[in-house]
Parts: structure tokens; C-alpha cells; sequence
């Protein structure tokens, strides 16, 4: 019976043991998660007393910004200024903390102005860039100075002066040349001077080319050094038509001036319908004098 007796005892107490263990296990569990809770309660009253959203502050002028951030509790800064185009004159342009964060009261907002000075440049990024201007065509220098920033208007930006050079001759603006040294605002407009390639010589287009033959009148463009633009037919022609084919038009016409490089073009109809349009049809060329002045 004591052995009996004894192995009950053993038994009660490693009964007693576990249970005490998980009640002990339970009890830390349990303090653990209320702690975890206080913590919510106490970070959520923390928060609902002293965050504030950021509110969004760009583009607004610096006075707006002062207000804006007085009403909302928070500070400001300003950190930069820079120049954008597209933006008005002193406003906001970044800022940071981004707009929608949450921060506490009396968080400084620092903030990227613009300035509204429109930045100076040069015209080119070093002494040998601007010289190999003046070694270029004006075509390929406004390329170039359009993608600094300045502006060469499309008719009247560029501008042909009497001179034997097809190159640039000057580049003004405000009606001064412009130095390497110069600085300009960017976005400026500027105007580019060119040699028209002939001195004072008028140029004009040396031959009547109307009534010819469609393929001489390109051999006769190609051996005197001339450009042969569009060739297209006579709007009126209809689209089966067969040839022969010879020149009904071109542009500019026998006789009227010329730029160097600039394309002539030919206007065809068939020798048929041209017989019908003119008594004759023009087989012979007549050169103009192209070394007469003006």
C-alpha cells in the first residue's frame, strides 16, 4: 500500500506542477497583450492630439504659404530657390515633408521658391563649340543653339548677307554681336547672319526649263550645280496618264532669284496636253546672266 500511496503523491505533484506552469504561461500571455493594448490607447490619444496632415503647398505664393502653414500649426522654410518657365513668379515649386504625411505640430515644412530670374547662358559650352559656328552651316548652328534654349525664328532668324561663304557670319542679339564671353537669358531670341555663297551677285534660275523633257531638264538642274526639288504631276493630269512627259512649271520660274541650296521644283504634264495648253512647245533653254547685278 506505501508504494501505492507514494506513486499517488508523485503523480498529484507533477499534476500540480503542469497546471501552475500553464496558469503562470496563461497570466504572462495575458499581461503581455494588455501592455500591447495601453500602448495603442495611449499612441492613439499622442497622435489625435499632435499630428497634423501636411497640407499641399506648391504653387503657392510665399504669402500663401505663411498663412496655409499658421492655420495648420506647422513652420516653413525655404530651402532653395530655382527658375521654372512653366511655374509663376515666387511660387512653390517643391516641398518636403511631401504633401498628406503626417507630422506633429510645429513640424517645419521646407520648401523650393521660384525665384523668377530667368537663368543667363552662354551660347556655346566653350570657345571651340562657339568658333565651329562660324564653320557651319546656319541650319545646323540653330539646331544647336535652339537646344541651349534660345529660340531662332523659322522665317526670320536666319538671314542671308552678301558674302562668298555659305557659313555663318554672326550671330545677334538685340542687333549686337554676340561674343563667347556674352551671357544671354535663356529663351531669347537670337538671329543668325549667313553668306548668301556669291558675294553681290544676284543668283536667278539660269534656264527655262518649261516644255522640256521631264528627264533632261533634271540632267540640265544636276550639271549646272542646282538642287531638283519635289517633281510632281499637274493637279489636272489624270493618274493613268503615259508619257512623254515635260516640264509645265517650275518654282521659282526662268528668271527669279535664288538662294544657294535652295530646290527647284518641277511641275509635269504630258507633251500632249502641253501642245494644247501653248502654240509650241519650248525646246530650247535661255540661260540668264547670272553675274548681272541686282
Amino acid at each position: 500500500m506505501s508504494n501505492i500511496t507514494q506513486k499517488l503523491k508523485a503523480l498529484a505533484f507533477a499534476l500540480f506542477q503542469n497546471i501552475l506552469a500553464r496558469t503562470l504561461a496563461g497570466l504572462a500571455i495575458l499581461g503581455l497583450l494588455v501592455v500591447w493594448i495601453i500602448n495603442i490607447v495611449l499612441h492613439s490619444q499622442t497622435l489625435h492630439g499632435e499630428s497634423i496632415i501636411v497640407p499641399n503647398l506648391k504653387g503657392l505664393t510665399e504669402d500663401e504659404v505663411k498663412l496655409t502653414c499658421q492655420n495648420s500649426n506647422l513652420n516653413y522654410f525655404i530651402k532653395e530657390v530655382e527658375y521654372s518657365a512653366s511655374a509663376k513668379l515666387g511660387a512653390v515649386l517643391d516641398q518636403q515633408p511631401p504633401a498628406e504625411t503626417l507630422v506633429k505640430k510645429g513640424r517645419t515644412i521646407y520648401i523650393t521658391i521660384n525665384e523668377g530670374n530667368v537663368p543667363k547662358r552662354k551660347i556655346a559650352t566653350d570657345l571651340a563649340e562657339y568658333k565651329e559656328y562660324f564653320r557651319s552651316f546656319p541650319q545646323d548652328v540653330a539646331y544647336k543653339l535652339r537646344n541651349r534654349g534660345f529660340k531662332i525664328n523659322e522665317e526670320e532668324g536666319i538671314v542671308y548677307k552678301p558674302d562668298l561663304s555659305l557659313y555663318v557670319l554672326k550671330i545677334e542679339y538685340k542687333g549686337d554681336s554676340i561674343s563667347f564671353e556674352t551671357e544671354i537669358p535663356e529663351g531669347s531670341q537670337l538671329v543668325v547672319y549667313a553668306g548668301n555663297g556669291r558675294g553681290d551677285n544676284d543668283l536667278k534660275v539660269p534656264y527655262e526649263l518649261k516644255g522640256m523633257d521631264l528627264e533632261l531638264a533634271k540632267g540640265f538642274l544636276f550639271l549646272g550645280g542646282l538642287v531638283t526639288g519635289t517633281i510632281k504631276p499637274d493637279p489636272t493630269l489624270p493618274k493613268d496618264a503615259k508619257g512623254p512627259f515635260v516640264v509645265y512649271k517650275t518654282i521659282p520660274e526662268f528668271g527669279e532669284d535664288l538662294v544657294p541650296g535652295q530646290p527647284i521644283n518641277l511641275i509635269y504634264t504630258t507633251e500632249e496636253n502641253y501642245n494644247l495648253l501653248y502654240d509650241s512647245p519650248h525646246d530650247s533653254i535661255n540661260p540668264v546672266d547670272t553675274t548681272a547685278g541686282g
